[in-house]
């Protein structure tokens, strides 16, 4: 018996040569240099291109990765940068007088590195060293351009520094400008008037020499040996005026004027609500008090800023002095109800006030010697100090002698 006869096998479709992809030259087909091309044979089966080769050939190579530009994003300092940065963070030490160590503390290069990441400031020896240097240089340059043949005046003056040193130094004034000249450390040596004078010479010639300047005056204060001290340097240069300082010379006379009594039972009162603590607290329970001051012979002016607190306070020291009599020292309980004490010195506060009005505005900066001199004689007309007329014209001679030299007649004219 036959079987029964199944599905006739399907004809083999003809073959979509369209979509056969021809081979690339270079492959197995093209290899050798005499290999001719063999025609293709139809396959059985379709064949299509797969996703990955149609991608490949749609999609071009990746472009080359361009290297970001960080200009603008990172900080960066240079050689000259750092050199100027540092030479000002020097400066400003300089001028603020500030430690040299401040540079090495850590909070300080902290904010150094937050304000700029990647500067290093200069140590304290760096300071000290190369860059005090640099700025002498640059400071000694710019003083020799702005006295250079111009009518200078020279000052010398001496003190003791904070280390209990003696120092002599010397300054010059050019077109209303002060300038250091130098200073010196007198050490074991005496300062005697010649002594004095011997330097003073010396930082004349220095000031001509060096810095070129016209030397015509001489300024010191008016202690006996500098007094003498002007008169070996009018010797030895008599082409150079030589005269004290007028501001000086008006402290001096101020103090003269003072009656050391009437100083003393202010000076008492003022110290007590300024040092001791339950009286100075009372003080500060007033309102519109001030704070009392005391004089200071190396503050000039305090003379009169002594009786001026002391007058302005008085009402608050008589209440504080009814209030706490018996918490108080009894003498001074009777000193601030002594009203003749009140009197005395309201008097000699209206005294001293023009004094130390004119002493202000002559050592101010840019007073010169002609308005120096008339606000010194504008004095003799003051009705608070008629009773000291003589002592004022007694002081007044070396100015008036001053006015009759040819340069300031000039001037004063």
């Amino acid at each position: 018996m036959n079987a029964p006869a199944g599905p006739s096998p399907a004809k083999r479709p003809a073959c979509d040569t369209s979509l056969i992809e021809e081979e690339p030259r270079g492959s197995a087909a093209f290899s050798g240099s005499d290999s001719q091309q063999q025609p293709i044979q139809p396959s059985a089966t379709p064949t299509r291109p797969s996703a990955a080769s149609t991608l490949s050939s749609a999609t071009p190579p990746p472009a080359k990765k361009r290297q970001i530009d960080l200009t603008g994003h990172l900080i960066s300092t240079s050689v000259h940068q750092k050199q100027d940065l540092d030479q000002a963070l020097a400066e400003l030490l300089y001028a603020t007088r500030t430690p040299f160590t401040f540079v090495n503390h850590p909070l300080f290069k902290k904010f150094c590195n937050m304000m700029r990441p990647g500067y290093i400031p200069p140590t304290d020896k760096q300071i000290g060293g190369q860059h005090l240097d640099h700025c002498t240089d640059r400071l000694q340059a710019d003083m020799k351009q702005h006295v250079q043949d111009k009518p200078t005046t020279i000052q010398q003056d001496g003190w003791t520094n904070i280390k209990e040193d003696p120092i002599i130094a010397t300054s010059l004034c050019a077109d209303g400008q002060g300038y250091f000249n130098d200073a010196v450390d007198p050490g074991s040596k005496k300062k005697t008037a010649d002594y004095c004078a011997d330097l003073l010479l010396k930082s004349i010639d220095k000031a001509e020499n060096e810095y070129k300047a016209e030397v015509l005056n001489c300024v010191t204060d008016n202690e006996n040996k500098m007094n003498k001290t002007r008169e070996e340097v009018h010797k030895a240069r008599p082409d150079i005026n030589v005269y004290g300082c007028m501001a000086h010379n008006l402290n001096n006379l101020g103090k003269d004027l003072t009656p050391t009594a009437v100083m003393e039972h202010v000076k008492e009162v003022n110290k007590a609500f300024k040092n001791i603590h339950q009286l100075h607290g009372w003080l500060k329970e007033c309102p519109g008090h001030v704070k009392p001051q005391l004089p200071n012979d190396t503050r000039w002016c305090s003379r009169p800023a002594c009786l001026r607190t002391y007058v302005h306070n008085f009402p608050h020291y008589k209440k504080i002095a009814n209030e706490h009599r018996d918490e108080m020292d009894p003498g001074l309980v009777k000193k601030i109800n002594n009203i003749a004490i009140l009197a005395n010195a309201q008097d000699l506060l209206d005294q001293l006030s023009p004094i130390a009005d004119a002493l202000n505005r002559i050592q101010s900066d840019d007073c010169m010697i002609a308005e120096a001199t008339h606000i010194y004689l504008s004095l003799l007309d003051v009705p608070a100090l008629e009773p000291h007329k003589d002592a004022i014209l007694k002081a007044t001679i070396w100015v008036r002698i001053l006015c009759h030299r040819p340069p300031f007649v000039a001037l004063i004219v």
